[in-house]
């Protein structure tokens, strides 16, 4: 048993249906059992039809079954309806301040923002570092041509 919608766009009402699980939501059905139309909370469904198909073995949906137990429809033990528990909101944690670096207290020099403390620390980096780091990938493309010839070298 489920749920199906018809009704105008932006106007959704609700067909309780007996359909099979293997189909489609719009496939073919197999009985109409009654309505609901969230908007005027109107429900209506035939109690008596409701019980057959349960005596049967038919399975609500997880919606449905929410509708039967909001409207006082007796439903089989083994009818679970799973919850959903709304997520706490954390509270916001108290940002801790990060201790003074011991140079920027004896300069007095403290970054108020983390951009500023971004730019003193590039400032820190030397020529010679960034050299070296553009240095080092060039020999070892070198190194990965001169390997590359000599296979090729190799396979002639």
């Amino acid at each position: 048993m489920r749920l199906t919608r018809t009704g105008k766009k932006r106007y959704a009402t609700w067909r309780i249906v007996v359909a099979d699980s293997r189909r489609h939501v719009t496939a073919k059905v197999i009985e109409y059992l009654g309505w609901y139309n969230p908007h005027s909370k109107e429900f209506k469904v035939d109690e008596a039809k409701v019980k057959s198909w349960f005596d049967k073995g038919a399975q609500p949906s997880n919606s449905l079954a929410i509708l039967f137990e909001r409207h006082k429809i007796k439903m089989p033990e083994w009818v679970e309806i799973k919850r959903v528990e709304p997520k706490e909101k954390e509270e916001k944690e108290v940002k801790e301040e990060k201790p003074v670096k011991a140079e920027e207290a004896a300069t007095g020099k403290v970054p108020e923002t983390k951009t500023e403390e971004v730019t003193a620390e590039a400032e820190e980096v030397t020529s010679e570092e960034v050299t070296e780091a553009t240095e080092a990938p060039e020999e070892e493309k070198e190194e990965k041509t001169e390997e590359a010839e000599e296979k090729s070298k190799e396979a002639k």
